[in-house]
């Protein structure tokens, strides 16, 4: 007997949890429901990983499980492909919104920072691969030639790369938030 799909009223009403949770909305549709309480929809593909489909708020429940049939249909033709998003494509999309307010000086200067000192290590890097582990490889890197103010300018980049990456739901948690706790600052 085929299961029921879940209707948009028993999604509205799903709670978060300490976890993620995840639930079967229809046939290879699933919400995900985040510890703070954002809702994402997820495609499920045959090999069992999950596609992001969009934000609950943003993606109506008809719009959902119609884009889970166009995905289901280009699955079917082996046509489905999932771009990996790298640390490298969201500073350039960081730079892009932002470079138009900086001066030529800031804009030079953030990118030589962030080619010198972030993509050698991180660049390459999927955004959702990357853990505070990882982000503190730069930072070590920078206080052992004790450059605390290239440090600083390295932080912000960092975690405005990663709430970027968060706001475009690339990533469901930022590895960066907790980075300027965890690195030395200059003295003033």
């Amino acid at each position: 007997m085929a299961k029921k799909n879940m209707s948009e009223r028993e999604i509205m009403r799903l709670k978060p949890g300490t976890s993620l949770k995840k639930y079967r909305v229809g046939d290879r549709l699933y919400i995900y429901v985040y510890p703070n309480g954002t809702k994402k929809w997820y495609f499920r593909k045959k090999n069992n990983s999950d596609i992001l489909m969009g934000s609950f708020n943003r993606l109506s429940y008809y719009d959902a499980f119609k884009k889970r049939d166009l995905l289901y249909e280009l699955e079917e033709k082996d046509e489905i492909t999932v771009k990996k998003i790298t640390v490298n494509d969201m500073f350039e999309k960081y730079y892009q919104l932002k470079s138009n307010s900086w001066s030529e000086h800031t804009r030079l200067r953030k990118r030589q920072i962030y080619e010198y000192d972030i993509q050698p290590i991180l660049g390459k890097m999927e955004v959702k691969q990357v853990k505070i582990h990882h982000i503190l490889k730069v930072t070590e890197r920078i206080e052992k030639r004790d450059a605390l103010h290239t440090l600083e300018k390295v932080v912000t980049i960092i975690k405005n790369i990663f709430l970027k990456a968060y706001q475009l739901n690339h990533i469901s948690h930022n590895p960066a938030l907790a980075l300027e706790d965890l690195v030395m600052k200059p003295v003033r």
